[in-house]
C-alpha cells in the first residue's frame, strides 16, 4: 500500500499538468469572459474568446470592448488579437508604463481622453492609483485593418479625430484632423506596413517606409523615409522637409 501512494500522487501530478496544458493550448474555453468581467477594468469580451496564458501569453476574440470609470464606451474592437510578456505585466503593476507587445484588430473605435492633470477614465492604472496622472501605453507593434479615433489629450494639447485603415497589401493609412496647442492640425500618413505608436528601444520592432505631411496652423511639415515608432521622433530616418 505504501509503494502505490508516491505512484498515485505522481499520477495525479502528471494527469493534472496534462490538463492545464491541453486547456491552455484550447484557449480555457469560458475563462476569458469571466476574468473580464471580475477584472475591474472594465473589459467586456465575446463568449467564445480565448487566452492563453502558458507559452506566448496572448488573447483572441471576435469582440473586445472598453467602459470607463463613468461608465463611457471608450474602445470597440473587432477580430482582436492582444499578445503581451508577464514582466511587462509585473513591471506595470509596480509603476511602469503599460506595454503591449501586439495590437492586432480588424476594426476599432476608440475614444482616448486625458484631462489637464494627465488622468483619464481608461482602466491603465494599477490599484489604488486611479486619480494618479497616467502615462501613454507602449504598443510595440500596431495591426489596425480600419477605425476611427477621437483624441482629446490635455496634456498634448491636442483635440482631433482621425480614420485608419489597411489595404489587402498591407499599407498602412491614416488621416488626423483637429487641433493642436490651439492651431489646426491636419496629418495624412501612409507607411508600408502596421506601426507602432509608442515603442521601446528593447523591442526590436523593424522599421517601414512612411510617408507623412503635417500641416499646423501656417507651419507645414512633410517626412519621407522609414519610421518604427509614429510617435517618437528618434524612430525617424529619412527626409525631413519644413
Amino acid at each position: 500500500m505504501k509503494k502505490t501512494v508516491p505512484v498515485i500522487v505522481g499520477a495525479l501530478l502528471v494527469a493534472g499538468v496534462v490538463t492545464v496544458v491541453v486547456l491552455d493550448r484550447a484557449g480555457w474555453p469560458g475563462l476569458a469572459p469571466r476574468l473580464a468581467e471580475r477584472s475591474g477594468f472594465g473589459l467586456t469580451v465575446d463568449p467564445d474568446t480565448r487566452v492563453h496564458l502558458l507559452w506566448s501569453p496572448r488573447l483572441e476574440s471576435a469582440q473586445l470592448r472598453v467602459v470607463g470609470t463613468g461608465g463611457e464606451a471608450l474602445a470597440d474592437a473587432r477580430d482582436v488579437k492582444l499578445a503581451w510578456h508577464w514582466r511587462d505585466i509585473w513591471d506595470w503593476r509596480h509603476g511602469a508604463p503599460l506595454r503591449i507587445r501586439l495590437v492586432q484588430a480588424g476594426s476599432l473605435a476608440v475614444n482616448w481622453q486625458r484631462d489637464a492633470q494627465g488622468r483619464t477614465p481608461w482602466p491603465l492604472q494599477r490599484d489604488g492609483v486611479k486619480h494618479e496622472p497616467t502615462p501613454l501605453p507602449q504598443i510595440d507593434h500596431l495591426i489596425l485593418h480600419n477605425g476611427t479615433a477621437h483624441l482629446d489629450d490635455a496634456p498634448l494639447q491636442l483635440l482631433a479625430d482621425g480614420r485608419f485603415d489597411t489595404d489587402k497589401e498591407g499599407r498602412w493609412k491614416a488621416e488626423v484632423k483637429g487641433k493642436l496647442r490651439g492651431q489646426q492640425l491636419a496629418l495624412n500618413a501612409e507607411a508600408s506596413g502596421g506601426m507602432a505608436l509608442l515603442s521601446s528601444e528593447q523591442a526590436g520592432v523593424p522599421p517601414v517606409q512612411l510617408r507623412l505631411a503635417l500641416t499646423q496652423g501656417p507651419q507645414r511639415l512633410a517626412f519621407d523615409g522609414t519610421a518604427a515608432s509614429l510617435l517618437d521622433a528618434r524612430a525617424l530616418d529619412g527626409k525631413l522637409e519644413v
